[in-house]
C-alpha cells in the first residue's frame, strides 16, 4: 500500500490529473451519512477542503483540519457573535 493510512473519518488525499498531465492533490473529508431505504445502503456526504499543488501542502491542510474540525469558513469572533449565530 502506498501513502499514509488514517483512521475512519480522518479524511483522504487523492491524486487528480489536469489536462496538461500535472498531478494535483485534493483533500476530502466525510461530513455525514444517511441510509437510503430504497437501495438499502448508506450514502456518505463529503466535502472538499481544496486542491493543492503538492502532497505535502495537502497533508498539512488535512492535519490542521483534524486538529480542529470545526467550520473554518464561519467567522465568529466574539461570544456575542456566537450567541447571535
Amino acid at each position: 500500500m502506498s501513502g499514509r493510512e488514517r483512521g475512519n473519518g480522518q479524511g483522504s488525499v487523492t491524486t487528480l490529473k489536469d489536462s496538461k498531465g500535472k498531478k494535483k492533490y485534493q483533500v476530502r473529508v466525510t461530513v455525514g451519512s444517511k441510509f437510503d431505504v430504497e437501495k438499502e445502503r448508506v450514502i456518505y456526504t463529503s466535502k472538499s477542503l481544496g486542491v493543492f499543488k503538492n502532497k505535502a501542502e495537502a497533508e498539512a491542510v488535512l492535519a490542521e483540519y483534524n486538529s480542529s474540525p470545526y467550520d473554518l469558513t464561519n467567522k465568529i469572533t466574539t461570544v456575542g457573535d456566537l450567541y447571535d449565530y
